[in-house]
């Protein structure tokens, strides 16, 4: 696998995990990692910030290849693993996903402020109609 192969799937692998699993917003690795680093220790913040500098620098063409490739390797594996191991599976932030069945599409829906507030307001109405009606 070539150098910006390689980079650019272990950058991909952990914005992935950073949206999934911490609600990760931004454009690339070093803005999703600003967005959630008060929820990482801050050695993986900076593992993730050097393998984010390193994409760039052989995407953007000002290092031609990674200067240090194990250096690179064992800092992807680190941050991956941390991410995986020590962290729920389920998405943060109320996020959820559509999955196509192959017959229907079904979409959770999310516990937002205005669904919240359209239930307490079925809950009141109904508890008024049952109190004027004496029942």
């Amino acid at each position: 696998m070539s150098d910006i192969e390689t980079v650019i799937t272990a950058s991909k692998q952990i914005e992935k995990l950073l949206e999934m699993r911490f609600g990760a917003k931004g454009r690339g690795l070093h803005d999703k990692l600003t967005s959630v680093q008060n929820q990482l220790p801050d050695h993986i913040v900076k593992r993730a910030r050097f393998i984010a500098s390193v994409r760039n620098a052989v995407v953007h063409g000002d290092e031609p290849m990674i200067r240090d490739r194990a250096g690179f390797e064992n800092a992807t594996q680190e941050v991956s693993s941390y991410l995986r191991e020590k962290w729920p599976k389920a998405p943060i932030g109320g996020k959820t996903r559509v999955r196509y069945t192959g017959r229907t599409r079904r979409r959770r829906t999310r516990n937002t402020p205005a669904t919240i507030l359209v239930v307490g307001l079925v809950f009141v109405i109904y508890a008024l109609v049952r109190f004027a009606t004496g029942e």
